[in-house]
């Protein structure tokens, strides 16, 4: 091998690493960016069931799934609070670029139970609540 070859190896090398060390961190960012998004998005549709706000909780549904949620929260009627402030943990499980699912563990009557939740995103960018 001569020593051109080694040495345009070498930098191809580096290069590479460069450009690795430069866009890992970004892509690292921009998944935690998505992760909180997320989580703000289901903390904030939690809050307004809390305060007995379904019309803007819906507005943060998939607009295919609303009027299943609304049909859903009215027969919960005052329930609906009490379920809803059973969480005890909100995890990641998968996030990738059109959907995300997160492990939703309450704790009802000292009983541990885990759901699913599932974000999709929509063909503007923008993530909605799908199921839970």
């Amino acid at each position: 091998m001569s020593s051109f070859s080694t040495k345009n190896n070498m930098g191809k090398i580096i290069l590479s690493l460069l450009i690795l060390s430069i866009i890992s961190p970004l892509c690292l960012s921009h998944a935690d960016n998505i992760e909180n998004t997320l989580r703000n998005k289901w903390a904030s549709m939690i809050n307004y069931l809390k305060k007995g706000n379904e019309e803007d909780a819906l507005r943060l549904i998939h607009p295919d799934k609303r009027a299943e949620y609304e049909a859903m929260f009215k027969a919960l009627g005052t329930n609906l609070k009490i379920i809803v402030s059973t969480q005890i943990e909100f995890n990641v499980v998968e996030i990738t670029n059109y959907d995300a699912k997160f492990e939703l563990v309450t704790d009802e009557g000292g009983t541990t139970y885990s759901y699913e939740v599932t974000f999709l995103r929509d063909q503007n960018g923008k993530w909605w609540i799908y199921e839970f």
